[in-house]
C-alpha cells in the first residue's frame, strides 16, 4: 500500500504554472523561421535593396545572415544558463525571471528599432539571448523545491515543456503580427509582451519557506494472513 505523507501546497503549483507561463514566453527562438522567410532574399540583398511598404528600411539578408542571429540566440542562451542559474541561487528566481524579461524586451525592442543587421545581431541574438538563459535558469529550479523525490520528474517536465509548447503559437502570432505591423512591430509587440509576462510570473516564483518539508511517498505493505 502507498500513502502520501503531507500535502503538497497550493503555493506549490501557483510556482510551477508561472514557470510554465514564463517558458512559453521565453520560446520566442520559435518565431525565428517566420522573420527569416520574410527578411532572405539573396538576390536582392546583393543588389543592396531595403524594403517598402510596410517593412520599409529593413534590408534584406542573405541566406547566411539570416541564420546568424538564430544561431547566436541560441548560442548565448545555452551559455547564460549557467550565470543564470547562479543567480537562482544567490539571488531567487524572482530576480531571474525579472532580469530575463528585461533583456529579452530590450532585445526585441531594439532589433525593431534599428532596422538592420547589426540590430538583429545585437537585439535578437545577443540581449535576446541573455534574457532567455537567465530566465529559463529561474523556473524549474524553484518549482521543483517545492515536491518530493516522487515527483520531480513530472514537475520538471511541465515546466520545461512548456518552451517546446511555444512552437504551437508563437510562430503563426509572429506571422499575425508582421503581417498587419510590420517586422518592427512584431518584434517589439511580441517583446514588450513576453517581457511583461515573463515579469508578472516571475513575481510568483518563489523558494518554500525555511523549515519545509517536501510531501514524500511511504510504500509499506500489507500483512498476510496465515
Amino acid at each position: 500500500m502507498t500513502e502520501g505523507i503531507g500535502k503538497v501546497p497550493g503555493r506549490a503549483w501557483v510556482v510551477v504554472s508561472a514557470g510554465m507561463a514564463i517558458n512559453l514566453c521565453l520560446g520566442i527562438l520559435y518565431a525565428w523561421s517566420v522573420w527569416k522567410g520574410v527578411l532572405v532574399n539573396k538576390v536582392k540583398a546583393d543588389a543592396g535593396e531595403v524594403m517598402t511598404g510596410i517593412n520599409a528600411g529593413w534590408p534584406y539578408l542573405t541566406d547566411a545572415q539570416g541564420t546568424v542571429a538564430y544561431f547566436l540566440c541560441g548560442l548565448i542562451f545555452a551559455l547564460f544558463m549557467i550565470p543564470g542559474g547562479r543567480i537562482q541561487d544567490k539571488f531567487g528566481p524572482k530576480v531571474g525571471a525579472t532580469m530575463g524579461g528585461l533583456f529579452l524586451a530590450a532585445g526585441c525592442i531594439i532589433a525593431g528599432l534599428m532596422k538592420s543587421y547589426t540590430g538583429l545581431i545585437v537585439g535578437f541574438g545577443i540581449l535576446g539571448g541573455i534574457g532567455m538563459g537567465i530566465g529559463y535558469a529561474a523556473p524549474t529550479p524553484a518549482a521543483l523545491k517545492w515536491f518530493g523525490p516522487h515527483k520531480r520528474g513530472l514537475i520538471a517536465g511541465l515546466v520545461v515543456g512548456g518552451y517546446g509548447g511555444a512552437a504551437l503559437y508563437i510562430a503563426p502570432l509572429a506571422k499575425y503580427l508582421m503581417n498587419n505591423y510590420g517586422i518592427s512591430g512584431s518584434f517589439i509587440g511580441l517583446g514588450v509582451f513576453f517581457a511583461i509576462v515573463v515579469i508578472i510570473a516571475g513575481q510568483l516564483l518563489s523558494w518554500p519557506p525555511a523549515g519545509y518539508i517536501p510531501p514524500t511517498l511511504l510504500c509499506c505493505q500489507r500483512p498476510r494472513g496465515n
